[in-house]
């Protein structure tokens, strides 16, 4: 079993807790992920007139017309685990199990990324977004190009680039308030 049960700093107002106007707000997200986890919380404390910039991104990663979820969970589990994210690699691994993946399949993949479990044209398309957040000043013309001939959209691109870094954003943020001494 993967522990994903965090304790975070910053004092996350817990749903028992929340007034009127954030409870509505926990019973959407709830609604959404199926809980309310420690950063949802968190986030929803201190910034709930911006949950947007955290709900948005999860609503384009279950509804996107081209990109899968799966895609999304893979890309999250990379940087998860190259950045040492222990609550992200727990919770991603744990949604990539409940998509099917097995976890032999992970483990190749965290061996190579090319060994992930899409088809070739997803996996470029990860693999661009991974060198969108880790190499992006090598980032260019011959890389957009590789896309559009995959088939790829400007939209689709945007949409890939963009998530993968905002992710890496908000993976950082929760690892600065994630209690280290309180992880199994």
């Amino acid at each position: 079993m993967i522990a994903t049960d965090f304790t975070m700093y910053g004092h996350p107002i817990p749903p028992e807790e929340a007034t009127e106007k954030l409870q509505k707000a926990y019973s959407e997200l709830e609604e959404m992920l199926g809980s309310i986890m420690p950063h949802v919380q968190l986030h929803a404390t201190h910034a709930l007139e911006d949950m947007k910039c955290f709900t948005d991104p999860m609503k384009l990663s279950r509804t996107h017309p081209e990109i899968p979820l799966v895609w999304f969970a893979l890309m999250r589990l990379y940087v998860a685990v190259k950045d040492d994210f222990p609550y992200c690699k727990a919770f991603n691994t744990k949604m990539l199990q409940g998509l099917g993946v097995e976890d032999a399949e992970i483990e190749r993949y965290l061996e190579s990324i090319d060994e992930a479990p899409l088809d070739e044209r997803l996996t470029l398309l990860l693999k661009k977004a991974i060198k969108s957040i880790y190499d992006s000043h090598h980032f260019n013309r011959e890389d957009f190009e590789e896309l559009y001939r995959a088939g790829f959209s400007d939209k689709t691109i945007y949409d890939a680039i963009v998530y993968s870094t905002g992710f890496s954003g908000i993976a950082r943020r929760l690892n600065t308030y994630l209690v280290k001494g309180a992880m199994g």
